[in-house]
C-alpha cells in the first residue's frame, strides 16, 4: 500500500493549488468507486450530524486546543481544559476521528491533522457557524417546499424555502435577519472575515490605476454598493491610496452603523432599490450582492445604477460565474443556498449576460481571480 501512496504524497509537496484541486477530485471519485451501500449511507445520512459535532467542537475550543499541542492529547487532559465530561468528550472525539477531523493515536488519545487545522481558520469557522445556524433549518425544509411547489424553480423572494422554514409571511431573508440580531451578527462575521488575507481578489487582476489615470479627484472613483461593513473599501484604499476620487461605501442603516471607519472612505446609507444618488462614478461595484436576488430584481437594481452612469462609468460585478460543465460542489452548494434563502441563484455567464442586457448594459470583460470558487470580476458598460 505504501508503494502506491508514497509517490502521490511526494507529488503533493510540489503541486500548485490548481493541480491539488484536480487531484483531490480524482481521489474523491476513486474513493467513491470503492464505497459499499453502507459507506454511502454513512457519508450522506450523517453529514448534518458531523456538522453539529464540529459546531460543538467550536464551542469547546477543541480545535485550537489541538493546534497548540505538539503531539497527542488525552481525553483527561482535554477534560481539564474544557471542563466537559470525559465520557462525553470520548464520544465526540471518537466520532471526529472516525470522519477524519482528528487522528486517534491511542485508546484515549488524539492529535490534530490538516482538517482540524483548517477548522482553526477564522473564515472556515465563521462559515460553518453561519451555514449550520443560519441555514440549517432551510436545508431541512427544502424537500417539502419543492414537493409543495410541484418542483417549480423559485423566483419569488417572499415565497422561498426560508419562509417555510421559519413560518414567515411578508418578510424576505434580509427582513428576517434584521429581526434576529444574533443570527445577523453570525452572518456579518462570516461576510466580513471570509476575504481577509486573501491573496487573490478583484484588485489583483483588474487594471484600476490604468483606468483612473485622468480621473477627477472631485468625482467618485469607487462606490461599493451593498458592501456590508466596508472591508472592500479598506482593501481598495490600502491597495490604491493615491488613486484620485471619492471612495464610498453604501449599505442599509444596520450595516453602516457597524461599518469600518476607514480614513478616506465615506459611509453612506443607501437602498439599491432606489435611484443611485452618486452620479458619474468611475466604478460602481457589487460584490456577492446580485446573487441574492432573482433576475427581475437584479435588473431593477442595475437599472438604478445605470441611470447614474456617465461617460467613462463602469459597473463592476464581483460574483461567481458557474461553469456550464464540471461545476464543483462549492458552486453548486452556494447555488442551492441562494435558492433556499432568496429564491435566486448562482449564474452561468450566459445567465449573467441575459440580465445585463435586460438592464441596458453590455459586458466588456470577465476576469477570473479565484479558480476553485470561480469568482470573477465582470466589467459592464451602459448601452
Amino acid at each position: 500500500m505504501d508503494d502506491l501512496l508514497n509517490p502521490v504524497e511526494k507529488f503533493i509537496t510540489t503541486a500548485d493549488c490548481k493541480t491539488k484541486i484536480k487531484l483531490a477530485l480524482k481521489l474523491r471519485d476513486l474513493a467513491n468507486s470503492l464505497d459499499s451501500p453502507d459507506n454511502t449511507l454513512d457519508k450522506i445520512a450523517f453529514g448534518g450530524l458531523t456538522t453539529a459535532v464540529v459546531r460543538t467542537g467550536f464551542d469547546l475550543k477543541l480545535f485550537h486546543l489541538f493546534s497548540k499541542s505538539d503531539g497527542s492529547l488525552t481525553i483527561d487532559e482535554i477534560a481539564k481544559t474544557t471542563e466537559a465530561s470525559p465520557i462525553l468528550l470520548g464520544r465526540i472525539l471518537r466520532h471526529l476521528s472516525a470522519v477524519g477531523v482528528l487522528t486517534q493515536t491511542g485508546i484515549d488519545s488524539f492529535k490534530s491533522n490538516q482538517v482540524s487545522k483548517n477548522l482553526c481558520v477564522p473564515a472556515v469557522a465563521a462559515g460553518i457557524d453561519w451555514f449550520f445556524t443560519g441555514l440549517g433549518p432551510q436545508f431541512i425544509a427544502l424537500p417539502n417546499y419543492l414537493q409543495k411547489t410541484n418542483y417549480e424553480n423559485p423566483t419569488d423572494v417572499m415565497h422561498s424555502v426560508l419562509q417555510d422554514a421559519y413560518n414567515l409571511e411578508g418578510e424576505d431573508g434580509f427582513d428576517w435577519l434584521r429581526k434576529n440580531p444574533k443570527t445577523l451578527e453570525i452572518f456579518q462575521n462570516f461576510m466580513s472575515i471570509r476575504r481577509q488575507g486573501a491573496q487573490d481578489t478583484w484588485l489583483s487582476v483588474y487594471p484600476v490605476e490604468e483606468e483612473t489615470k485622468s480621473w477627477s479627484p472631485e468625482k467618485a472613483v469607487y462606490v461599493n454598493i451593498g458592501g456590508n461593513i466596508g472591508m472592500q473599501n479598506a482593501e481598495f484604499k490600502a491597495k490604491y491610496p493615491n488613486v484620485p476620487g471619492r471612495v464610498i461605501l453604501q449599505d442599509r442603516p444596520e450595516n453602516i452603523e457597524k461599518a469600518l471607519q476607514t480614513p478616506g472612505v465615506e459611509n453612506m446609507v443607501y437602498d439599491f432599490f432606489t435611484p443611485q444618488p452618486v452620479k458619474g462614478a468611475k466604478f460602481y461595484y457589487y460584490r456577492t450582492v446580485l446573487h441574492n436576488w432573482p433576475d427581475d430584481k437584479v435588473v431593477e437594481i442595475l437599472k438604478n445604477t445605470r441611470a447614474a452612469m456617465e461617460e467613462g462609468s463602469l459597473i463592476l460585478v464581483d460574483e461567481m460565474v458557474v461553469p456550464d460543465v464540471g461545476a464543483n460542489s462549492w458552486c453548486t452548494s452556494i447555488d442551492l443556498v441562494m435558492l433556499c434563502g432568496h429564491a435566486s441563484c448562482q449564474r452561468t455567464q450566459t445567465q449573467w449576460d441575459n440580465v445585463f442586457t435586460r438592464a441596458g448594459l453590455r459586458r466588456l470583460s470577465t476576469v477570473v481571480y479565484q479558480v476553485h470558487t470561480n469568482e470573477c470580476v465582470m466589467s459592464l458598460q451602459a448601452v
